[in-house]
């Protein structure tokens, strides 16, 4: 019993002292879960991000002149679009020849941050276009190109 002169107790009477760990174990429960939610989202955007980063090389997409055609000569223009941007200033071109010998092809100012281009002077016969493109991620991709001109 309460003495007259003791206030009010402010505790309820159905409260019992181990409630407050319950509310902080509830609590504890909370922050954790929203604390795992977050772990998930991040993990999630990484995942639909590194996609993106994995494929930045940069893959031939087309080609003029293409594989195996057959051009006009003797003025052939030379046109290699990528599926990324490539570095003209590091990239390079060169021709080979029917008989073996090799020739550097200089590349003229990208139309677009993923092509290269150039142009050649030509006589009739088979060549073969060998492209090295650095990417803008760092990596270099490289390729032939069989063609023929008439």
């Amino acid at each position: 019993m309460r003495k007259a002169s003791e206030p009010p107790s402010q505790t309820p009477k159905h409260f019992r002292p181990d409630s407050i760990l319950t509310l902080s174990i509830v609590r504890l429960s909370q922050v954790m879960q929203m604390k795992r939610i977050s772990v998930a989202v991040v993990v999630a955007c990484a995942a639909l991000l590194l996609p993106r980063i994995a494929f930045a090389h940069a893959h031939l997409f087309s080609s003029t002149p293409a594989a195996g055609a057959t051009v006009h000569g003797p003025d052939v223009a030379i046109e290699l679009r990528f599926n990324s941007r490539v570095d003209g200033h590091h990239s390079v071109l060169t021709l080979v020849m029917a008989d073996g010998h090799t020739a550097a092809v200089s590349l003229d100012n990208q139309s677009t941050a993923s092509n290269l281009n150039a142009h050649a002077a030509l006589k009739s016969g088979n060549y073969t276009l060998r492209w090295q493109a650095l990417s803008t991620d760092g990596h270099i991709t490289r390729g032939e190109i069989p063609f023929t001109v008439r």
